[in-house]
């Protein structure tokens, strides 16, 4: 039977080519992954995998962290846009749900092979803007304002938008000063930064925030 989310999820399935999701990925006896998670967020994933080599067959998937295994399902939900797009019946979606967590510290992995289902680039991320932290702490966290990532990615602000940076506040700075400005430009840290302890997961990337390699940048002009 065809989850409920799926047909909301997929309802405008002509948008969504099929044929353009996933890749093969080399696997172990025979196994060729298929497939991609399409929706992630701190309490469901949701996308498709098959065994290319044996395409009639059903994949078993874990949600997992490092340490923890989240949620244990088969990806034999039926998906119009795969059958449409000539992949097998269209049966090799799976929807996992879990209690909620960081939804970058979760993955897709196959059970017999225990390889990972890659991340699709278009995939829709959790929708939730908040982040609840240690002792009710709470932090923006995605949206138009996406701080979380300069954290937990890296080079999630990459060296191109430093030097632009730079090369609009050295821009502002010469016009001013040929008006008799002075300018004096300051950054005030985020939030995360300010209160690191109270964000309650890791930050792997905390020592490449923008608010301290921006400010490097800066005094090199």
């Amino acid at each position: 039977m065809e989850s409920p989310f799926v047909t909301r999820f997929w309802r405008k399935s002509s948008t969504r080519p099929a044929s353009a999701f996933g890749k093969i990925v080399p696997g172990q006896s025979g196994f060729e992954l298929q497939g991609s998670v399409d929706l992630r967020t701190s309490t469901r994933t949701f996308g498709w995998v098959r065994d290319a080599a044996r395409p009639g067959e059903r994949v078993q998937v874990v949600a997992r962290t490092k340490n923890e295994i989240l949620a244990i399902g088969i990806a034999d939900i039926h998906r119009p846009d795969l059958e449409e797009a000539g992949i097998g019946d269209g049966r090799h979606a799976f929807e996992l749900t879990f209690q909620k967590c960081n939804t970058d510290r979760v993955f897709i992995e196959t059970i017999e092979t225990a390889q990972v289902v890659p991340v699709a680039p278009y995939a829709m991320e959790d929708a939730t803007p908040v982040h609840q932290g240690e002792d009710g702490w709470l932090f923006l966290r995605t949206g138009a304002n996406n701080v979380e990532k300069f954290y937990t990615v890296k080079n999630h602000l990459t060296d191109d938008e430093i030097e632009q940076w730079c090369f609009i506040l050295k821009k502002r700075k010469q016009n001013l000063k040929t008006n008799g400005i002075s300018y004096f430009h300051t950054i005030a840290p985020d939030k995360i930064t300010v209160y690191a302890d109270k964000y309650g997961t890791c930050l792997p990337h905390y020592d490449s925030r923008p608010s301290l390699v921006l400010s490097s940048a800066l005094n090199k002009i």
